[in-house]
């Protein structure tokens, strides 16, 4: 009896813990199969199809942060930035130090015209970035499985950071980040544009000039406005 116990009990044992293994393996390759479904979606501009596949994934284990970002840029593609917002949220919560969530959370809310909001993200994502005051920027490979990059350019969070300093009219600290995206060369056109806008404003008509020239070079036709309206005599 107590051998056949002993065998019964080890069968009890093994044979859930096979099951779970076995379900999750499962699990594991039919959210593959709907995360290659979701670029498949992506790049033929199917975004309500795209979110449909990670609303299936979903349904297999929510608890996954990477599948609700997915999901949260297939509806910022669909312009619904409201549940995009929340989806990133939602991402953020099970995984508080993700970089990439907080820049598109805060693209999101830009996109949503809550600059302050996007400012707040963008400021956390450059903090996560931060060691010994000193921001480091990793060799961005991307993972394999979700596509979801590991780290955003400090240059690209600063430049969107950038554009929502001035579209709040706080001039003195987009200049900070559009100077550090021309010394980076990060959109550099723009950001010598929108350099010479904001040094027109402080009256540096030098500085201006300089900048909105070399933004024209670069194809920046807005450029030409203002240099011919401030700096035909340079």
């Amino acid at each position: 009896m107590c051998t056949l116990y002993k065998i019964v009990l080890k069968i009890a044992i093994i044979l859930p813990l096979q099951y779970f293994v076995s379900c999750k393996e499962s699990n594991d390759s039919t959210i593959r199969r709907y995360i290659k479904r979701y670029y498949q979606n992506i790049n033929r501009n199917e975004y309500v199809q795209a979110v449909k596949q990670i609303d299936k994934a979903i349904q297999l284990d929510s608890n996954r942060h990477e599948l609700y970002f997915l999901r949260g840029r297939a509806n910022v593609l669909l312009k619904d930035f409201d549940l995009a917002i929340k989806d990133y949220s939602i991402s953020l919560r099970q995984n508080p130090l993700s970089i990439a969530a907080y820049f598109y959370r805060g693209a999101a809310y830009s996109l949503n015209d809550s600059e302050q909001l996007a400012i707040s993200d963008f400021n956390k994502a450059l903090e996560i970035k931060t060691r010994n005051g000193l921001i480091y920027d990793i060799n961005n490979q991307g993972d394999p499985i979700y596509g979801i990059e590991k780290d955003i350019s400090s240059s690209k969070i600063k430049y969107n950071r950038a554009l929502s300093f001035y579209s709040i009219h706080s001039d003195s600290l987009a200049l900070l980040d559009f100077s550090h995206c021309v010394q980076a060369k990060y959109e550099l056109g723009e950001s010598l544009f929108y350099t010479g806008v904001i040094e027109l404003s402080y009256g540096n008509k030098d500085k201006a000039c300089y900048s909105l020239g070399e933004a024209l070079k670069l194809g920046e036709e807005g450029a030409k406005e203002y240099i011919n309206k401030y700096c035909s005599s340079n």
